[in-house]
């Protein structure tokens, strides 16, 4: 079923090719189609899930400034800089934060880390 989450074809170009997948209803066939179009951005999401709970304890800085990270939604970068969390488990817990955020969060503490070396 990975062939289907190539951009080209699609469950009926598959299907002209196997006598067992005709024979699935066009529910099923729709509901294969759906779950490979978005299967790859679903793996991803969770090894970005993992790799973040992997680095919960990693600490943050009392002094660090999230007005300068952009992609952060100004209302979660107000957020932050009001709680000031600890670690990045606690910036997680931050109602409105997102995995991509916590992401993009992590990538600026790693680049000031490196600065700072």
């Amino acid at each position: 079923m990975e062939y289907l989450s190539f951009p080209n074809i699609d469950f009926a170009m598959l299907a002209s090719l196997s006598a067992e997948l005709r024979a699935h209803a066009p529910q099923v066939q729709a509901q294969m189609e759906r779950e490979a179009t978005y299967a790859g951005y679903i793996d991803r999401q969770k090894r970005d899930v993992e790799a973040l709970k992997r680095d919960e304890g990693h600490p943050i800085p009392a002094d660090f400034v999230y007005r300068d990270i952009d992609g952060l939604s100004a209302e979660l970068r107000e957020k932050l800089s009001r709680v000031r969390p600890e670690t990045l488990g606690q910036a997680g817990r931050v109602e409105g934060m997102t995995p991509a955020a916590l992401t993009l969060l992590l990538a600026r503490l790693r680049m000031a880390e490196r600065r700072s070396a």
